[in-house]
């Protein structure tokens, strides 16, 4: 009697059609988050964003159009430049040329990501040059690097400034010799534009071949050529995405590889960061 009560109460307890049931709703929704442009992998995801309190988001191509455009360099002397004539233009141009994985052609920029297209693009450069070693940039290093022989081997950096810059001691001046860099107000001028939301690729160069040191992480001394301005607009839907979310009690939580003074400057235009 206790064995035919149990497997009378397992068999109601699980009716048959209950998979079938949940696989139908799941499946209904799937459908309804597609006309939405949202593409749902596993169905079991569904269940799990219903219950969902914080939502992780990108920043690059997520909340922001991902389509990088220069917006003007920065000398050493903190002037603000389009493309330089003389000798800081063809550093710049040697920069994409040897350090740079995207290539400017007739058809457009191809190659590489969407640092190097825009930079690239900017630079003006169609050639692609092979040099004497390289080192593909890495998200954990933050910068990449190309050694190159310009009547002198040399090695040419390029990258985020807050990994670089502590390593800069000199900068190359008009006349094409080095002079020590005063770092405070180059410094305060860097935060300033990454308060505004640009993104900032410092270029630079080291004496000899320095791939090893580079590659182990370990910066020699460098002087410093230029600073890239970027800038990436915010999608015209990411502001009311974010106040919606946060109205349905969903904490947003951005995630990005730039500085945090850039990183800052986009969630507060996209109302992720608010009163400090």
């Amino acid at each position: 009697h206790a064995l035919t009560l149990a497997l009378t109460v397992i068999v109601v307890a699980v009716p048959e059609g209950l998979p079938m049931m949940i696989a139908v709703v799941l499946s209904a929704n799937i459908r309804r988050m597609v006309k939405d442009s949202v593409l749902v992998r596993k169905p079991t995801g569904i269940e799990a964003a219903g219950s969902m309190n914080i939502l992780f988001t990108d920043k690059t191509g997520t909340l922001t159009e991902g389509k990088l455009s220069v917006v003007s360099v920065v000398t050493p002397s903190g002037e603000e430049k389009k493309l330089p004539g003389g000798r800081l233009g063809e550093l710049i141009r040697l920069h994409a040329e040897y350090n740079c994985t995207a290539i400017s052609t007739d058809c457009g920029v191809v190659g590489g990501n969407p640092t190097d297209r825009a930079f690239a693009e900017f630079s003006g450069s169609n050639k692609r040059g092979e040099p004497l070693a390289k080192l593909p940039f890495d998200s954990a290093r933050k910068y990449s690097a190309a050694v190159v022989d310009r009547g002198g081997v040399i090695t040419l950096v390029k990258g985020a400034p807050e990994i670089l810059l502590p390593r800069v001691k000199y900068f190359l001046g008009n006349d094409g010799k080095r002079h020590e860099l005063a770092h405070g107000d180059f410094n305060e001028k860097l935060r300033k534009y990454a308060s505004e939301g640009m993104r900032l690729i410092l270029l630079a160069e080291a004496d000899g071949n320095r791939i090893n040191e580079l590659s182990r992480g370990e910066i020699p001394a460098l002087t410093l050529h230029c600073v890239i301005l970027m800038r990436d607009r915010l999608r015209k839907a990411a502001l009311s995405s974010v106040k919606e979310l946060r109205k349905a009690g969903i904490g947003v939580v951005m995630i990005t590889g730039d500085s945090p003074d850039t990183g800052a400057a986009i969630a507060k235009e996209c109302g992720i960061l608010s009163g400090g």
